[in-house]
C-alpha cells in the first residue's frame, strides 16, 4: 500500500525519477540508452552535500567486478581490439553501485514508486493513442515494430507499475476506480509490447502471489475466496473486453506461445533448422546463443568475457545473450554471477521483510521476465536496480 497519508511527496523526485526511467531507444545501438541516471551523483553532491560509506559487502563486489575488468586487461589480453567497448561496458555494468554512495529517504522510495507508474502511462498512451487512430482491427505482425518499436524490452518497466497499482488502497469509490482502470492501461501496455516475456512475468508473479495469499497470509478464508474471486472475475473481463476489441493481440500471443510446443526446440542445435525456426519464432536461436555461452564459460569459467557482449562470439558482431542472467553469466563468469545472484536475493529478502510488497512483487516479476530478455543490461533496468540496491543496502533506511 502507497502511504499517502504518512509522507508527503518529493514532487522533485518524482520527476527527476521519472526523467531516469523513461526510454531512450538508440536505432544505432539497438538497444535502450537510458542513462540519465548518471546525472544523479552530481545532483545529489549540489543538495546534500554528503556521501555515504557503502558497507563490506557492497566494497566487495566493487572489488570483485573491478579485478574481473583487471585480469581479462592485463593478464588474459584477449579481444584487445574492443578494449574501448570492455572498459565503456564495465563503466554500463558497474554502474549499478553508483547509487549507493547517496542518502535516501522514505519520500524518495515513494517518489520512485509513483515515478515507475507515471512513467509507465507516459508511454503506453501515446502507443495506445496510435493504436486506436490506426485502427484496432488493423493490427499486424508489423505493429510489433512500427508500435512497439524499442518498446518491447520495455515492459518489465509496466510490470512494476502494475503491482504498485495493485497494492494501492482506497475507500474512495472514484479512486479504486481509476485503480482499476489503470490496471486495465498497464496490462494493455503490456500486450502492445508484443513480448512474451512480460505476459510470463505477470502471470509468473500472479501465479507465485495467489500461491503466498492463499496458503501463507493470515486471513479469514471467506475473505481469501471473495477478494480471489473478484479478481478472477476482473482479468477474465479484461480479457473478454481485449479479445472483443483487439482480437489480433490475443491471437498473437496464443500463436506466438504455441510455436514453443510444436517446435522441435531439442533438435535446434543444428544450424540450419535455427535459421530456418528463428524466422517465426526466437526460441530456437536462444538456444543456440545460450549454448555458446555456456560453451564460452567452460573456457572462461573466472573472468568470462570482461564485460564484452555475446557479439564477440558472432561472426557480423551483433547480437544480445537473449536473457539477463546468461548476460551477466557470459559477462563476469561464474563467481561474478553467484554474487549478482546474492545481491538479487538480498533485495528481495529485504523488500518482504520490510513489507514493501508492491515492489518485492514488481521485483520478482521482473526476474522472471530478465528469464529470457535483458532488463538490467538497459539503462532504465540498470536505474531500477541501482535505486534498489540502495535503498536496501542504506543503513537505518529500512529496518529490518
Amino acid at each position: 500500500m502507497l502511504p499517502w497519508n504518512r509522507i508527503n511527496i518529493d514532487f522533485l523526485s518524482v520527476i527527476l525519477f521519472t526523467f531516469f526511467l523513461f526510454p531512450i531507444w538508440s536505432p544505432s545501438l539497438g538497444a535502450n540508452a537510458a542513462y540519465q541516471f548518471f546525472l544523479y551523483p552530481l545532483i545529489a553532491l549540489i543538495f546534500y552535500k554528503k556521501i555515504l560509506i557503502p558497507n563490506s559487502f557492497i566494497l566487495f563486489g566493487i572489488f570483485l567486478y573491478t579485478l574481473i575488468l583487471f585480469v581479462s586487461v592485463f593478464i588474459k589480453q584477449d579481444f584487445v581490439e574492443f578494449i574501448d567497448r570492455r572498459f565503456i561496458s564495465f563503466i554500463l555494468f558497474i554502474s549499478m553501485f553508483f547509487l549507493v554512495f547517496f542518502p535516501f529517504k522514505e519520500k524518495h522510495i515513494l517518489a520512485f514508486k509513483i515515478s515507475l507508474v507515471l512513467a509507465s502511462f507516459l508511454n503506453i498512451l501515446p502507443i495506445m493513442y496510435e493504436a486506436i487512430s490506426s485502427g484496432l482491427n488493423n493490427l499486424t505482425y508489423i505493429s510489433k515494430i512500427t508500435l512497439a518499436g524499442g518498446g518491447t524490452r520495455y515492459g518489465f518497466v509496466y510490470l512494476m507499475a502494475f503491482w504498485i497499482v495493485f497494492f494501492f488502497q482506497s475507500q474512495d469509490i472514484k479512486v479504486n476506480f481509476l485503480k482499476y482502470l489503470s490496471i486495465f492501461i498497464l496490462l494493455v501496455g503490456l500486450l502492445l509490447t508484443f513480448n512474451r516475456s512480460a505476459l510470463l512475468g505477470l502471470g509468473g508473479s500472479l501465479f507465485l502471489y495467489f500461491f503466498y495469499y492463499t496458503f501463507f497470509y493470515k486471513e479469514e478464508i471467506k475473505i481469501k475466496l471473495k477478494k480471489i474471486s473478484l479478481l478472477i472475475l476482473f482479468f477474465i473481463l479484461i480479457f473478454l473486453i481485449v479479445y472483443n476489441s483487439v482480437p489480433f493481440l490475443v491471437d498473437f500471443f496464443i500463436s506466438r506461445f504455441s510455436l514453443l510446443f510444436t517446435n522441435p526446440l531439442v533438435t535446434l542445435y543444428s544450424d540450419d533448422i535455427i535459421n530456418y525456426v528463428s524466422l517465426y519464432d526466437s526460441a530456437g536461436y536462444r538456444l543456440y546463443i545460450w549454448n555458446l555461452i555456456y560453451q564460452f564459460i567452460l573456457l572462461n569459467p573466472f573472468s568470462g568475457s570482461g564485460y564484452l557482449g555475446v557479439w564477440i562470439l558472432l561472426s557480423d558482431l551483433s547480437g544480445s545473450a537473449h536473457g539477463q542472467f546468461q548476460d551477466i553469466f557470459f559477462r563476469v563468469g561464474i563467481i561474478g554471477s553467484l554474487y549478482f545472484g546474492l545481491i538479487l536475493f538480498f533485495i528481495l529478502n529485504k523488500l518482504f521483510v520490510n513489507k514493501q510488497f508492491e515492489l518485492f512483487w514488481g521485483f520478482s516479476s521482473i526476474l522472471i521476465f530478465s528469464l529470457f530478455n535483458e532488463t538490467f543490461s538497459l539503462g532504465t533496468g540498470k536505474f531500477i536496480l541501482a535505486f534498489l540496491i540502495a535503498i536496501c543496502f542504506q543503513k537505518g533506511l529500512m529496518y529490518k
